[in-house]
């Protein structure tokens, strides 16, 4: 069976993924703690040790003023993702957001953008600790796309065929797992998991 004439659940982080949000993290943290979020210009991903040590245990703080509201209107989709994702609908696929924020008010805003972008179908799934296995698990998602790789790790320990846009922070990871197919532009994912020739569900 295609994947067109499949129920297929394709399930998608939301920053980074589908628009840049780097620049909304180095904003959020010069006005609240004076610095870049970047230390040395170096865009690479910190985890959680090096934010604390920098920024304390209210290093989250950061997140929530960065991915609030206020700033949606300053989100800029990455070229082709709306196309493309509208497309998977009207193949039948199921698109499903999954994304870790630590405000868990943010969900009806946020969903209302995602519509606004994406259409009524949409759905979305919120977690505020950051595990999105459980997440993958209940949604029954068949498809992963997500730019981090402790979340990759994860959808592949699940078995489920995972997808990453290339990032600076996950450049190692992605060459060390060659199982996750990269891209670079979204428009690559067209031939990937929207023509006939390709995925077998």
């Amino acid at each position: 069976m295609s994947i067109q004439n499949s129920p297929n659940v394709i399930a998608i982080d939301i920053d980074s993924t589908i628009y840049s949000a780097e620049n909304l993290y180095d904003v959020a943290c010069q006005k609240l703690h004076g610095v870049s979020f970047y230390e040395d210009g170096n865009r690479d991903w910190y985890d959680v040790e090096d934010l604390v040590e920098r920024f304390g245990e209210n290093y989250q703080e950061i997140f929530v003023e960065a991915l609030s509201p206020r700033h949606f209107d300053k989100r800029a989709l990455y070229e082709g993702v709306e196309d493309i994702l509208w497309e998977m609908q009207e193949y039948g696929m199921r698109v499903h957001f999954v994304t870790h924020n630590p405000d868990p008010y943010v969900r009806c805003p946020l969903h209302r953008w995602l519509k606004g972008h994406f259409g009524d179908d949409v759905g979305l799934s919120i977690t505020v600790q950051g595990r999105k296995g459980p997440i993958l698990n209940r949604i029954g998602a068949s498809y992963f796309i997500d730019d981090s790789p402790p979340n990759m790790v994860v959808s592949l320990r699940m078995g489920i065929p995972t997808f990453s846009k290339r990032q600076p922070w996950n450049e190692k990871f992605l060459l060390q797992h060659p199982e996750v197919i990269a891209f670079d532009e979204w428009e690559e994912l067209r031939p990937l998991l929207l023509e006939e020739r390709t995925l077998v569900a």
